[in-house]
């Protein structure tokens, strides 16, 4: 497994997420800053369409459905299995900026074990 926020981790999201299972309508390409990173703030960005990532990357995404924010040390508890990502909006720890209906949308692929399955990595 590749280490979070490296470019190995985001072409392993790639590879994996293609294979999740289709969600018709669970689409958006969302933009994620990760705050508190051991390397500082780290931003990157998936396409997701019909439930399965078609593209990522390092680096900020212009034009962005929705932007998360997520400190470091949620986004390692939710790739464990630890936490839920709209557990972690509801108690106010990440942050959405964008469509709520962009976000709704793809609620069943973010609570999915297949998409933490997708984001897990070495830590």
């Amino acid at each position: 497994m590749a280490e979070l926020l490296t470019q190995e981790w985001v072409d392993q999201v790639v590879e994996r997420g293609a294979s999740l299972p289709e969600v018709p309508g669970a689409s958006a390409t969302v933009h994620y800053v990760v705050t508190g990173a051991p390397d500082g703030e780290v931003s990157h960005h998936q396409s997701i369409v019909d439930g399965r990532v078609q593209a990522a990357g390092l680096g900020d995404l212009e034009g962005a459905d929705l932007v998360l924010t997520v400190p470091f040390d949620r986004l390692v508890a939710t790739a464990r299995g630890e936490t839920l990502a709209p557990v972690e909006l509801m108690r106010g720890r990440a942050k959405q900026v964008g469509s709520s209906g962009h976000l709704m949308a793809l609620m069943p692929v973010l609570v999915s074990d297949g998409y933490r399955e997708v984001i897990a990595a070495d830590g």
